[in-house]
């Protein structure tokens, strides 16, 4: 049986994955997938795509099976009403994300959490994604960014907006324009549909992770401790 590892109901644990191929061949663990995600898996063109999908489903079973202290095989996940992964049977919660070569999983007994990752990387037609998808208070502090800072302020913020309405539940569905951060301080929530609270009921996190990538999590709660921690899949 795998080593146990105690989550506290106040601790949120953000493990930083590695979806190289270097040292370990994941595919020889395919058999701890359901037949639906190897699908998944198998509909990948590209060769590095595939085996960065299959990187992040098996480590992610292998990682949930120290928490519910079952087989990876026998984890069962659940899609909600929107499509949010969940656990079945459990109140144990997690949220995932992937960019290139690193994966982020945050577990939690609070449901109502999120998590991004981005690599920095060049963006056609910035200013159109800050439009589209920016409050008209982002757009407001967005014009006063400098030029040469523009790059990791978006990617900062960026994150911290899809961390929130995965947090949610709704994902894409809700629109990133409905809620605003604060680009130009601490990526605190500004502002947010009624429906999920009053901005000041959550918290948002950014993570350091390395150079030129951001990663940000969001949790609605008042208090939350945030331990920060690298997966070893031979644990």
């Amino acid at each position: 049986m795998s080593l146990r590892i105690n989550l506290s109901h106040d601790e949120v644990h953000v493990w930083q994955l590695s979806l190289s191929n270097a040292l370990v061949d994941w595919f020889e663990y395919a058999e701890l997938l359901s037949n639906s995600e190897q699908d998944k898996v198998a509909r990948f063109r590209s060769p590095l795509h595939r085996s960065r999908a299959m990187a992040v489903r098996v480590q992610l079973r292998l990682l949930l099976s120290h928490y519910l202290m079952l087989e990876p095989q026998q984890i069962d996940f659940q899609t909600e009403q929107y499509g949010k992964p969940v656990l079945s049977n459990t109140h144990l919660a997690f949220n995932l994300s992937h960019s290139g070569s690193d994966g982020l999983v945050a577990v939690s007994m609070n449901s109502q959490m999120g998590v991004d990752i981005e690599h920095w990387r060049s963006i056609d037609n910035l200013d159109g994604m800050v439009e589209r998808n920016f409050s008209a208070t982002e757009k407001k502090i967005w014009q006063r960014v400098p030029k040469e800072q523009q790059t990791p302020v978006f990617f900062h913020h960026w994150t911290a907006k899809e961390a929130f309405i995965k947090a949610t539940g709704r994902g894409l569905g809700m629109g990133l324009a409905r809620c605003s951060f604060d680009i130009a301080g601490d990526t605190r929530l500004l502002a947010c549909p009624a429906e999920y609270g009053r901005p000041e009921d959550w918290q948002s996190h950014q993570l350091a992770i390395g150079e030129k990538k951001s990663a940000t999590l969001v949790i609605k709660a008042k208090a939350s401790q945030l331990v920060l921690k690298k997966f070893n899949p031979k644990l």
